[in-house]
């Protein structure tokens, strides 16, 4: 699939979403993840990378019946130091669906998939001690096509609010490389599975 294609299924899943009063209301959250690092490059030797950890994530839903709800997600990865620094923001649009459905038990276990937009930006700092200090930052900003599929269990804890535990991973194309702020002309894309937790309100 093209990026203009992808483009275009994600602008079409959010203008189709009929506005109705049949449709459940929207629930909106905040929520975070952890995830290890990420490597950009594999060697007969082993693996180069660098180093994840928490982040943090915005969520947003809109039911379609009982077991199907359309499902905004976005979240902001960084990986390295000081020195190398590799950030990304996806933004994925998709389905929510829930194979199991119990009135008796609060918690329901779900599966979702999302075409996804990624902002990918590679940055080098450097910083020489000659008469003072100077620093000098050069960066490279990228849009990735990629997609997050997800599984876990939601459900309410208290009126409105609702509780998400689950896994995410998150998937990216290749990712270019043209001023080797972190090695060579082209990297691996994203291959990150992290655990995460969000809460949200209904509206």
């Amino acid at each position: 699939m093209s990026r203009a294609s992808l483009v275009r299924t994600l602008v079409l899943l959010f203008v189709l979403i009929p506005p109705t009063d049949a449709l459940a209301s929207w629930s909106v959250g905040i929520g975070g993840g952890f995830t290890d690092g990420y490597r950009y490059h594999t060697y007969s030797f082993g693996s180069a990378g660098l180093n994840g950890g928490g982040y943090p994530s915005i969520v947003a839903s809109k039911g379609f019946g009982e077991r199907v709800s359309f499902q905004l997600e976005s979240s902001y990865l960084s990986f390295g130091d000081s020195y190398r620094r590799a950030r990304f923001f996806p933004v994925g649009l998709g389905v929510r669906f829930l194979p199991v459905l119990n009135p008796e038990v609060r918690g329901k276990p779900y599966v979702q998939l999302s075409p996804a937009l990624i902002v990918a930006r590679l940055s080098q700092r450097n910083t020489t001690y000659m008469i003072g200090a100077t620093t000098v930052e050069r960066s490279f900003t990228e849009v990735l096509p990629g997609a997050i599929a997800g599984a876990g269990i939601a459900g309410p804890i208290a009126g409105k609010l609702h509780l998400d535990l689950g896994f995410r991973y998150l998937f990216s194309m290749k990712l270019k490389d043209p001023q080797h702020l972190i090695a060579g002309d082209e990297l691996k894309g994203l291959s990150q599975t992290s655990i995460t937790t969000a809460l949200a309100f209904t509206l």
